[in-house]
């Protein structure tokens, strides 16, 4: 029979450089930090995302990688307004080391995966093996992955209300425990049954 294998993770994370970007990401005050990770292109539902968390002063958004050009001009005006009503949007641009990057998911308190089409996400397994909370929307894989991580992610269609309604829960639970990342010797004994 047939069984479920979790991918291999490998997680370049830092303790040191995830408590400074703690830091810097409170720097203004205490928020619930969310992020959005890696190349931010229309599927991933950036605009989406700022339009569920616009009335949420409280609220942080760390977005560390490129964003496509379209998609900018599309999140333009949410992305001031959310601001003007006291946001705060940090913007990580450019390549990310694997260390960088890795250490941007785990120092944020809440991953935002909100696809519209169905791709598996290197992103979404390393922020479970970071023991992030995760809110997975759209795509039918993350309804996989949600059920998947059980507690420690919620899944959502690819509405306004309904992801404004996850953002607001995952700001009064707990936060999970760190998941281990199965490594690459472990996934091909998990894979083959040796």
């Amino acid at each position: 029979p047939l069984h479920w294998v979790a991918d291999p993770v490998v997680l370049r994370s830092n303790r040191k450089e995830i408590l400074a970007i703690r830091r810097f990401l409170n720097s203004d005050g205490d928020r619930y930090w969310l992020g959005v990770f890696g190349e931010i292109n229309a599927r991933k539902n950036l605009p989406l995302l700022l339009e569920a968390i616009q009335a949420q002063p409280n609220v942080g958004l760390l977005i560390a990688g490129s964003v496509d050009p379209e998609v900018a001009y599309a999140a333009k005006t949410l992305l001031s307004d959310f601001v003007a009503n006291g946001g705060r949007v940090i913007h990580l641009d450019g390549p990310l080391t694997d260390e960088k990057f890795d250490s941007d998911i785990a120092a944020v308190d809440c991953v935002v995966a909100a696809y519209s089409t169905e791709a598996s996400s290197g992103v979404v397994l390393k922020a479970a093996a970071s023991g992030k909370r995760l809110i997975l929307a759209g795509a039918k894989c993350l309804r996989n992955d949600a059920r998947q991580l059980g507690s420690q992610a919620t899944w959502t269609t690819l509405d306004v209300h309904e992801l404004r309604r996850a953002v607001e829960q995952a700001q009064h639970l707990p936060a999970p425990a760190a998941g281990v990342p199965l490594s690459a010797d472990e996934f091909v004994r998990a894979l083959t049954g040796k």
